[in-house]
């Protein structure tokens, strides 16, 4: 959906959500940043809150998390709530082998 699609009058006009989901280093930023070229949503690339919660805590432990967790919900509730298109959400698919 572009910008001008958005029918502003209908109540059901709540923000898309697009997930782009795969291991690491495959394109999922550059996939999400193409979608959101054509269709006007925004993007929230996962290193966003990776990044925020390694300038205070190391990866994967239970500071990591909280903080991590917290700004993609933080984000994701914000732009629920408003009126933007939409948005896109990388994400990694780490499948463990064993």
């Amino acid at each position: 959906m572009s910008p001008a699609d958005r029918d502003e009058s209908n109540s059901d006009n709540d923000p898309g959500f697009i997930i782009v989901c795969g291991p690491p280093a495959v394109g999922k930023i550059t996939v999400a940043k193409a979608i959101a070229a054509r269709n006007g949503y925004k993007v929230l690339h996962n290193h966003v809150s990776i990044e925020s919660a390694l300038a205070y805590f190391p990866f994967g432990t239970p500071g990591f998390r909280t903080i991590s967790e917290s700004v993609r919900k933080a984000v994701l509730a914000a732009v629920a709530e408003s009126d933007l298109l939409g948005l896109i959400f990388t994400f990694v698919w780490a499948l463990r082998h064993g």
